[in-house]
């Protein structure tokens, strides 16, 4: 069985060629076919906000810090860095200090495995809407049951609009 590529691709300025598959499915029959190894259960992560200057090793440090169980850096540059991970830390916001400056450390998923691990740990956060419609309803009826006993009603409605004191929309007199 032949894979569907949808194209060859270049990536970067270097001359690296990529090509480009509809679906994963597609991808690993190609691999399969062309005896290339491929492995998808590694995890991708973009880290922003991290200097040049804290290296590889601090870098992995604090990824180890965070619960990150990291195979390998593939990239460092000047604000970010590209690692593999077998997990998914903490990856809510980071911040610390350096040159006396706040900085933030963020995570973003770069590969199909990353994004589905992301996904499935947003969805497990999500308060199910079944519990948001009840909590809609309970601030409801606490609302009737206010103006129930409570019986407001405002001032605009009882006695009109309200009387404006001295000369409205005239040009101030001058200081003397």
């Amino acid at each position: 069985m032949q894979a569907k590529a949808l194209g060859l691709v270049e990536k970067g300025t270097k001359g690296r060629l990529a090509i480009r598959f509809r679906d994963e499915k597609s991808l690993q029959e190609f691999a399969t076919s062309n005896q290339l190894v491929y492995d998808n259960s590694q995890q991708r992560w973009k880290v922003t906000g991290i200097p040049l200057q804290a290296g590889i090793q601090g870098l992995h440090q604090l990824l180890a810090s965070l619960g990150w169980e990291v195979l390998e850096i593939i990239y460092q540059g000047e604000d970010s860095a590209v690692s593999t991970s077998k997990n998914r830390g903490k990856d809510a916001p980071v911040h610390f200090r350096y040159l006396d400056q706040p900085r933030a450390v963020r995570f973003k998923a770069i590969n199909l495995a990353a994004r589905k691990e992301a996904e499935s740990t947003a969805k497990a956060s999500r308060t199910p809407k079944q519990e948001v419609n009840e909590r809609a309803k309970a601030q409801q009826a606490f609302l009737k049951r206010l103006e129930a006993t409570a019986k407001v009603s405002s001032p605009a409605k009882t006695t009109g609009k309200r009387q404006q004191e001295g000369h409205t929309g005239e040009t101030p007199e001058p200081k003397r």
